[in-house]
């Protein structure tokens, strides 16, 4: 059941991370240590060494024969993707916290193959939030993004750092300084107006409002880029109060490509 030959390059941080990452998908896998030349039982990772480099083999990851059609199948990389297509594998859910798929030459490359995924985004070009601002950025952006070789479309990037800095500006400005403790004391106790709408901090320094987004790719056709600026090719399904669609599930029945 492990031969789709998923391999990725992987350090041991990387590796901790895949174990602790994949350890409720409940399926069984093995680690190398190639340097060692030792096998043990490390969380459904396998680790292999070609030419002197390290990789996680993920095909473990894909039970076809245990469990044909999981409720959610938890995602480690997004080259499972092309794994899961070409065997026909059918969980009710796939997707969640993908590093990867956020990027526009991602989206390009796998094209109608993530149609149905679900992974996170911090901010899209949804109706409920357009706030002041956030089109002449992303426009802005998008205008100098080819010239200067960066990501075309900037949704995961390019609205949250430049929020950052309006965070520090209305910072700076309210308190007239650039002292850190008047600073941080300000900032714990003020909401700031930014692209990505209101912003306040709680007193460990995270969002007083969580702004992680859950999307679904859906109505994907090719492997273009302007299709990924219409907001029906991602879908946010949650949290409730930004979403601008609603969830397909089972999942397969958005699958195409």
């Amino acid at each position: 059941m492990c031969g789709l030959g998923l391999r990725i390059p992987v350090g041991e941080n990387t590796l901790k991370a895949l174990g602790a990452e994949v350890a409720s998908a409940a399926v069984g896998g093995q680690y190398r240590d190639a340097n060692a030349g030792e096998r043990r039982i490390v969380e459904n990772v396998q680790v292999v060494e070609r030419k002197s480099r390290r990789y996680a083999d993920l095909t473990c990851l894909v039970p076809l024969g245990q469990t044909p059609n999981p409720r959610v199948l938890p995602h480690t990389s997004i080259r499972i993707v092309r794994a899961i297509t070409d065997r026909g594998y059918a969980p009710k859910l796939v997707g969640g916290s993908m590093i990867g798929p956020q990027s526009t030459v991602v989206k390009t490359t796998l094209g109608p193959l993530r149609n149905g995924f679900v992974n996170y985004e911090y901010w899209l070009p949804v109706p409920k939030m357009m706030f002041a601002g956030a089109r002449e950025l992303m426009d802005a952006y998008q205008a100098r993004a080819s010239d200067e070789r960066v990501d075309v479309l900037g949704y995961y990037m390019a609205p949250q750092a430049y929020a950052q800095m309006q965070v520090v500006e209305q910072a700076i400005t309210a308190t007239q300084g650039l002292e850190d403790d008047r600073l941080a004391a300000y900032t714990r106790q003020a909401t700031f107006k930014t692209v990505v709408g209101d912003v306040a901090f709680g007193g460990h320094g995270e969002w007083t409002e969580s702004r992680v987004l859950q999307v679904q790719f859906q109505n994907v056709k090719d492997h273009g880029v302007e299709q990924f600026k219409d907001t029906r090719t991602q879908v946010v399904v949650a949290p409730s109060d930004w979403a601008s669609g609603d969830l397909i599930y089972p999942y397969a029945g958005e699958r195409t490509g």
